[in-house]
C-alpha cells in the first residue's frame, strides 16, 4: 500500500466538503474551457496523478478517451469501480505510471494533459524535467493544465484560523503541508512554473486563483448551507480571474498550449 492509499477515506471526506466542492467546480470550469477550445470531437486526455479519476471521469462520460496515471493502486481501484458504474470503463485506461514513467501511460500525443496537485510533491530540482515530460506527451496545439497550492493563500488561511504568530511561521516555512495526505511539499509559484513551461515549448493561455473567499472565512459552518454555498461559489467564480484577488487563492491553475 502506498502512502496515498492510506488516506483513501480522508480523500473521500474532503471531496464532499464545501471547500473540496469549490475546488473541483473552479478547476472544472477551466478544464471545460480548455476542452471546448479544441473543438467538438473526441479527445485523448491524460490525467497525471489523477487518483480515482474524480476530476476527469466526467470527460469519459462525454465521449472522450481518458488515461488516469497514478502510483496509488488503491485510488485506481476505486476509480475503476466508478467507471463501471458510469458505464465508461471501455473509454478509460488506468496505469500506475508516475511522472517518471509517462511513456508507459499509453502514447505521446494527448490533446489535454492534466497535472493537478502533483508537482509540489516532486523532488527539489525536478521541475525542469517534469515540465519537459508533460510537454513530450502533449500533441502540438494540445493543452496542459497544472494546479498547485498557493503559498500566499496558505499564509492568509493560517492568519484567519490561528492568528498572526502562526501566519508569520507559515510565511517563513520553506515547505507547505497537505493535511489530507499528511505530507510536506515544496512551494511552487505560478510565475516559476509559467517560465519553466515556456522553456519547453508550452505557452501560457490563462491562470486563475481558486478558493479566494472560502479560505478567508474561518467559520466553516455556514458553508454547509446550500444557499450560502451557492453564493460563495458564485463569488469565487467572480474572483478567480481578477487581480489582485486571484493572487491570494488557496491554489492556482495554469493552462498552457504546446506551440
Amino acid at each position: 500500500m502506498s502512502r496515498a492509499d492510506e488516506h483513501l477515506d480522508a480523500w473521500e471526506a474532503w471531496k464532499s466538503s464545501p471547500w473540496g466542492r469549490i475546488r473541483f467546480a473552479l478547476v472544472r470550469d477551466a478544464l471545460d474551457e480548455a476542452v471546448a477550445s479544441l473543438g467538438d470531437q473526441p479527445l485523448r486526455i491524460l490525467d497525471v496523478g489523477g487518483a480515482d479519476g474524480f476530476e476527469t471521469l466526467p470527460y469519459a462520460v462525454r465521449g472522450h478517451s481518458l488515461t488516469v496515471a497514478d502510483p496509488a493502486e488503491g485510488f485506481l481501484d476505486r476509480g475503476r469501480l466508478e467507471a463501471e458504474r458510469l458505464v465508461v470503463a471501455d473509454r478509460v485506461h488506468w496505469t500506475t505510471a508516475g511522472l517518471d514513467e509517462l511513456a508507459e501511460a499509453g502514447g505521446t500525443a494527448y490533446d489535454v494533459v492534466i497535472c493537478h496537485f502533483v508537482l509540489q510533491y516532486r523532488p527539489a530540482g525536478a521541475l525542469t524535467d517534469d515540465l519537459a515530460a508533460l510537454a513530450q506527451v502533449t500533441r502540438p496545439g494540445g493543452l496542459v493544465s497544472i494546479v498547485c497550492p498557493n503559498d500566499a493563500g496558505a499564509v492568509l488561511r493560517t492568519l484567519t484560523r490561528q492568528g498572526p504568530a502562526a501566519a508569520r511561521l507559515e510565511l517563513n516555512r520553506t515547505t507547505q503541508r497537505s493535511h489530507t495526505f499528511e505530507h510536506e511539499s515544496r512551494k511552487l509559484s505560478h510565475a516559476e512554473v509559467a517560465v519553466g513551461l515556456a522553456d519547453v515549448g508550452l505557452r501560457e493561455e490563462s491562470w486563475r486563483g481558486g478558493r479566494v473567499a472560502n479560505d478567508l472565512v474561518a467559520d466553516d459552518d455556514p458553508k454547509h448551507d446550500p444557499d450560502y454555498f451557492e453564493e460563495l461559489l458564485a463569488l469565487e467564480r467572480e474572483l478567480c480571474r481578477r487581480d489582485p484577488y486571484r493572487g491570494v487563492g488557496a491554489f492556482w491553475q495554469l493552462t498552457a498550449r504546446r506551440t
